[in-house]
């Protein structure tokens, strides 16, 4: 699927990023390799808004559908 990204954060430690939109997958990539590392499916509407939280434990999104998903951050700083 595609389709137009509608959040995007990146981590605190800058070597990931995470992208959201009208595919309704949550993408984890690798910042230096422009790799999608992970994908995270649940959402049955658009995804509007992504934030990875501070301590890069987890990824909050949010979609059209109403619902807010809290998804574990696979990757931990060093």
């Amino acid at each position: 699927m595609s389709g137009a990204i509608n959040g995007m954060d990146i981590s605190y430690n800058t070597a990931h990023f995470v992208t959201g939109g009208d595919d309704k997958l949550v993408k984890v990539w690798d910042y230096n390799e422009g790799q999608v590392s992970h994908v995270g499916t649940g959402h049955s509407g658009n995804i509007t808004q992504l934030k990875i939280c501070p301590l890069s434990k987890y990824i909050i999104s949010v979609s059209t559908d109403g619902s807010i998903f809290r998804w574990r951050f696979p990757f931990h700083p060093s």
